[in-house]
């Protein structure tokens, strides 16, 4: 289960020039007013949500995306002369077109812009849990004084299971609070924040060790329905499941059916196979699991200043001919 990047991916080096790149228009003078001020020859096109240029061209390098899924795939149709794929996200789902394989072209994508928004929520989620609060938010809509003990997150282990750079900053977060932490990823390393970094192939001793398992696990073909029955009857009785990762990661019908069972305590989940959740979906009523409406990350991350600055950085890298920074393997989607 290679799920997660530790592999070195392979780099491409673009010749001199001037290039040409198709950006969203909201942010098309930003871009160029900070290429101006790095003094890097680029001629930058702002394309519309659906991927249509706003000014005509015969020849386009790169597209900073914008359009996914289906735009992106009639987007390089009409400009088989695109080479370079600019994500403005840390996830590339639905930019793994076939002809972005087929064309070998070359993709990037966004670090660090979710660390600290997706590690705090988990840490939210992981205390709602410890805490009980949605048993003292049903107390108090009762108007019912109720008399329980929290349980504390120190000295608990927290399993991370897709254990990268939102792992770690998740790491750091359970540390401050004496947790014990193992980090579960394809290709183990030792690491100065978690007490130890486990193979994927002891993912379910990891999780049988879990008192919270957290997923941050990106949408890929290898990591679809990687917590299945089997994987979820490994978690003891008292553990939570929380995921701020993806939806397919999760087999949702054998979640809800073993958590009705009582299998074991509960899931907070924040992303979901069908987004928004469908209205008919047993998962609203279960009373083990709380819903969240994918807020964990930055809802206009793509936005943010830090995103475009990186980007920038990296059109002015394509200009000179260097190597572009943040490449992942189109192949394995991370």
């Amino acid at each position: 289960m290679a799920w997660q990047r530790s592999i070195k991916v392979e780099t491409y080096n673009f010749p001199a020039m001037t290039p040409t790149v198709a950006v969203p228009q909201d942010i098309a003078g930003a871009v160029n007013q900070r290429l101006l001020a790095l003094d890097a020859s680029v001629t930058v096109l702002p394309m519309d949500n659906d991927g249509t240029l706003l000014e005509s061209s015969d020849h386009v390098d790169a597209v900073v995306t914008g359009p996914r899924g289906e735009r992106l795939r009639r987007f390089l149709r009409q400009h088989p002369t695109a080479r370079w794929l600019a994500v403005m996200s840390a996830g590339v789902d639905g930019a793994i077109v076939p002809e972005v394989l087929e064309r070998s072209i070359v993709v990037t994508r966004i670090r660090h812009q979710h660390d600290v928004p997706v590690s705090e929520f988990a840490m939210t989620l992981m205390l709602t849990a410890a805490k009980s609060l949605p048993t003292v938010v049903l107390a108090q809509q009762r108007h019912e004084w109720i008399d329980y003990q929290p349980v504390f997150l120190a000295h608990r282990t927290l399993v991370i299971v897709g254990y990268g750079e939102i792992g770690l900053a998740l790491a750091h977060r359970a540390k401050a609070f004496e947790m014990r932490v193992i980090g579960v990823r394809a290709h183990p390393q030792p690491d100065a924040v978690a007490d130890e970094v486990w193979g994927t192939e002891r993912l379910e001793e990891a999780l049988a060790a879990a008192d919270y398992a957290v997923l941050i696990v990106p949408a890929t073909p290898t990591t679809r329905g990687l917590m299945g029955e089997r994987q979820l009857r490994a978690l003891p009785k008292h553990a939570y499941l929380i995921n701020v990762g993806r939806g397919e990661v999760v087999d949702e019908d054998a979640l809800d059916r073993m958590l009705r069972r009582g299998d074991f305590a509960g899931a907070l989940l924040d992303t979901f196979v069908d987004e928004p959740l469908p209205a008919d979906s047993p998962l609203w009523s279960n009373p083990r699991v709380l819903v969240t409406p994918h807020a964990a990350g930055l809802r206009v991350a793509s936005r943010t200043e830090p995103v475009i600055d990186q980007v920038v950085a990296n059109i002015a890298r394509f200009a000179r001919g260097e190597p572009l920074v943040n490449q992942i393997d189109p192949s394995r989607g991370y």
